[in-house]
C-alpha cells in the first residue's frame, strides 16, 4: 500500500474538513464528557465505557480494509440528502435540550434525544466524507457500526425501558418455572415471584436480562464489523446476541432459583457473581461464535490482497458547498446548547442566612 508523508496527509485533512471537523470533534467531546458519569454509574450502559476506544478503531479499520466504496458525486441528491438529515437532527436536539431545560440535563430521555441528534449529525458528516469527491471515510458497514455505536450507548427512555423489563421478567419467571415443573420441583408464580417450599425468588429488573440483552447486541453488532467481512456472517451475530442473552440469563436464573430450593442463601455472592460471569461468558461465546465465522470465511475463499484506497482528488466546489453545510448545522448546534445552558443555569444562592422561625413564636399563649 502506498503510503503518504504525514504532514501532507494532514495538510489534505485541512483542505477537506476545515471548520466542518473541529465542529464535530468538539461536538463527540462534549458529548462524550457529559455522558461519560452516565456510563460510569449506571450498568446497563457500561458498554459505552468502550464506545470512544471503539469508533476510533472502527474508523481506522474501515480505512484500512474497505471495501473502498463512496458515494457518487450528485450534487442536488447530496445537498438534499445532507440538509434533511440536519435539520431533523436539529429539531431532535431542540426537543431534547428543552426538555433538558425544562427537567435536568440527566434525565434518561434528555440524553436519549441529545445523543439521537448527535447520530444524525454524525451521519451526515459520514456521508459527506464518504463522497467521491472526499474519499476520507468509505461508505462500507464497518463505518456505519462505527457511528451505530454511539447510538447503542445511550439510555433506553424510560418508558420503552419499563416494558421491556417488564416483558423480560415475566418471560424469564414463567421460563423458570416450567423448568422446575420438568425437573420434579414443586413451585408457584405469582407475577414475578418463584414460591418453592423453602423459600421465595423474585425476578426483580437487574434479574430480567435487559442489561445482558443491551451490552449482547452492542457486542454483536462491533463483532459483525471487526471480525467478519460476508453478509451472512454478520446477520448470524446479529440475530444470535439478543438471542444468547435471552439464553444465558435464563439459565442463570434457573441457576439460582435450584440454589434457593437447596436453602442456601443466593442474595450478595452468589448473585452478583452469577451476574458477571454469565455477562462475561456470553461475551465469551459471542466473540467464539465471531471468530469461527471468520475462520469459515477464510477457508470458504482464497486471501486475496487487500485493494489500495485511491488518493483523494482535490476539493472541488461541491465537496466545499458539502463542508460548509456540515460545519453550519454543527455550528448552530453548538450555539444552541451553549446558549442554552447558559441561560437556564440556576441563579446562584445568596449568602443569605435563614431566619429562625422559632424566634417568632411566643413563649406562652393566652388561655
Amino acid at each position: 500500500m502506498k503510503t503518504f508523508p504525514l504532514g501532507n496527509h494532514f495538510e489534505r485533512l485541512r483542505q477537506r474538513w476545515g471548520a466542518a471537523g473541529l465542529i464535530a470533534f468538539t461536538l463527540l467531546t462534549g458529548w462524550t464528557i457529559h455522558i461519560f458519569p452516565a456510563w460510569l454509574a449506571n450498568p446497563d450502559l457500561s458498554h459505552g465505557l468502550f464506545t470512544p476506544v471503539l469508533f476510533g478503531l472502527l474508523l481506522w479499520e474501515s480505512r484500512q480494509r474497505g471495501p473502498f466504496n463512496y458515494l457518487p458525486d450528485r450534487p442536488a441528491l447530496m445537498t438534499g440528502a445532507l440538509g434533511t438529515i440536519l435539520l431533523v437532527s436539529l429539531v431532535v436536539l431542540a426537543a431534547g435540550s428543552l426538555y433538558a431545560a425544562a427537567t435536568d440535563w440527566g434525565h434518561p430521555l434528555a440524553k436519549f434525544l441529545v445523543g439521537s441528534s448527535l447520530t444524525g449529525l454524525l451521519l451526515a458528516t459520514w456521508a459527506y466524507a464518504a463522497s467521491n469527491s472526499v474519499r476520507l471515510v468509505p461508505f462500507n458497514w464497518i463505518s456505519g457500526v462505527a457511528i451505530g455505536l454511539w447510538f447503542l450507548s445511550l439510555p433506553v427512555p424510560p418508558g420503552t425501558y419499563s416494558e421491556l423489563t417488564l416483558a423480560l421478567q415475566f418471560r424469564v419467571t414463567a421460563s423458570v418455572l416450567a423448568a422446575l415443573h420438568v425437573l420434579g420441583i414443586p413451585a408457584i408464580q405469582n407475577g414475578n415471584i418463584i414460591d418453592l417450599a423453602h423459600a421465595s425468588v423474585g425476578v426483580e429488573e437487574a434479574c430480567s436480562g435487559v442489561r445482558s440483552l443491551l451490552s449482547c447486541i452492542y457486542a454483536g453488532f462491533f463483532f459483525s464489523a471487526a471480525f467478519v467481512r460476508t453478509r451472512s456472517s454478520r446477520v448470524v451475530l446479529i440475530v444470535l446476541a439478543p438471542v444468547l442473552a435471552v439464553l444465558m440469563n435464563f439459565v442463570r436464573s434457573l441457576t439460582l432459583t435450584l440454589l434457593a430450593n437447596a436453602e442456601i442463601d443466593i442474595a450478595g455472592m452468589w448473585h452478583d457473581t452469577t451476574g458477571y460471569a454469565i455477562l462475561i461468558l456470553t461475551a465469551l461465546m459471542l466473540a467464539f461464535v465471531a471468530w469461527l465465522l471468520e475462520r469459515l470465511e477464510s477457508s470458504a475463499s482464497p486471501p486475496t490482497a487487500a485493494p489500495t484506497p485511491v488518493r483523494p482528488p482535490s476539493p472541488n466546489a461541491h465537496s466545499t458547498r458539502l463542508a460548509r453545510i456540515i460545519g453550519a448545522g454543527g455550528a448552530l448546534a453548538l450555539l444552541w446548547i451553549v446558549a442554552l445552558e447558559t441561560l437556564t443555569r440556576p441563579a446562584p444562592h445568596a449568602e443569605i442566612v435563614a431566619p429562625d422561625l422559632a424566634e417568632w413564636l411566643p413563649d406562652k399563649f393566652a388561655g
